[in-house]
């Protein structure tokens, strides 16, 4: 029981899994950040970049924010293979999928973080979008 407990301690509340094959930087920079300005410290998160077999290197590209993520380099297995391996590596009690084009809204996804912080949910789903306008979708 004690060893179960040091672990449930020790592992992330959240894993984000960002998947991303050629994805401009500037987006990808703001969808890490997106997740470092939530309320979690960086024991409650874990932030995993799968880079599923971009013509250049992620990882030259980001350098500033490596040490906020773990890294992985794959030769263009496709997403789903992408997303299998973040979960592989996947730490936390839940998991998050970000495609390097997206960003995180901090209020709405601060209620989530709510949710899984005071409910204990198996599972929290939710659907937010914006069309080209900014208009919710």
């Amino acid at each position: 029981m004690q060893k179960e407990l040091i672990s449930e301690i020790s592992s992330p509340l959240v894993s984000f899994i960002i998947t991303t094959s050629n994805h401009q930087k500037e987006h990808l920079v703001e969808c890490i950040n997106s997740i470092i300005q939530l309320s979690l410290n960086a024991k409650e998160r874990e932030i995993i970049l799968v880079d599923d077999g971009s013509d250049e290197l992620v990882a030259s590209q980001i350098k500033d924010l490596l040490d906020n993520l773990l890294y992985l380099r794959l030769p263009g297995l496709g997403s789903s293979m992408a997303r299998n391996y973040g979960i592989y590596l996947a730490k936390g009690k839940y998991i998050q999928f970000i495609e390097g084009d997206d960003y995180l809204l901090q209020p709405t996804y601060e209620h989530c973080l709510d949710i899984v912080r005071f409910h204990n949910p198996d599972i929290v789903t939710f659907c937010f979008s914006k069309d080209d306008t900014g208009e919710p979708s």
